[in-house]
């Protein structure tokens, strides 16, 4: 399954939510998204039909009644799905850009070091 930029954020804004949320809940924890707030539904809409998201229930807010939205697969998943196809010599390549691309602070850099630990060790969690 192939993501657009767009839809990778909305999809964060729902991994990151504890409890199933509405399509305008999602538009008010879009901090930083890039997409156009007309744009929603039609995001919305490609996401229920590539099965990335699914209908959890419905939610009366005032007079309105709208449909409440879950992932239909984890963060994890996806990438492991993303990243499935690609050979172990890639690796290096994949985790610098990675690394290039975005702001890692100390915990995070903390975590990877230990996997890498994990598995030279055989040490599966």
């Amino acid at each position: 399954m192939d993501l657009t930029k767009h839809e990778l954020q909305f999809m964060t804004v729902l991994w990151d939510s504890d409890t199933p949320l509405t399509a305008s809940e999602v538009l008010k924890r879009s901090t930083d998204k890039t997409w156009k707030d007309a744009s929603l539904h039609t995001i919305l809409n490609k996401l229920l039909k590539k099965g990335a998201i699914k209908e959890h229930g419905f939610l009366k807010d005032g007079k309105a009644i709208s449909r409440t939205f879950v992932p239909a697969l984890s963060c994890k998943e996806y990438y492991d799905k993303v990243f499935a196809g690609h050979a172990a010599k890639d690796i290096p390549d994949i985790f610098s850009s990675l690394m290039n691309s975005i702001d890692v602070d100390d915990d995070v850099l903390n975590i990877l070091e230990r996997m890498i630990i994990e598995r030279k060790t055989g040490i599966k969690n």
